[in-house]
């Protein structure tokens, strides 16, 4: 159904896309880690776009740090250990609509993990 004043014309269809940090690897010390960046892309459907990174599988250490923002990084907490993680975005436009990203994939390396 056309917009209110855009007799004719349908709204381009909408979509969420990983536009960077698709795959994230980090390595740093034991105890909390910040680290890489991942930035989701929205096109069409009705502006005003809301977003929210979602857990997907692997490791529940792993977690956005911004988590309601079209770019985010990651955080997580160990010692001596690796974590690996899937993550992607959900993006409802103004009209409620949603789209998924792809899934990002996220491993980072706390300390010297065991052999």
């Amino acid at each position: 159904m056309p917009l209110p004043g855009l007799v004719g014309m349908m709204p381009e269809q909408l979509s969420a896309r990983i536009s960077s940090g698709a795959i994230i690897t980090a390595a740093g010390g034991n105890g909390a880690l910040t680290y890489g960046s991942t930035t989701v892309s929205a096109s069409g459907g009705a502006p005003n776009y809301s977003y929210d990174w979602e857990y997907v599988s692997g490791d529940s250490e792993i977690s956005a740090a911004s988590d309601s923002s079209a770019t985010t990084a990651w955080t997580s907490i160990g010692v001596n250990t690796v974590f690996d993680a899937e993550w992607r975005c959900k993006v409802t436009d103004a009209g409620g609509v949603v789209a998924y990203s792809g899934n990002v994939s996220i491993q980072v390396t706390h300390g010297t993990p065991p052999p």
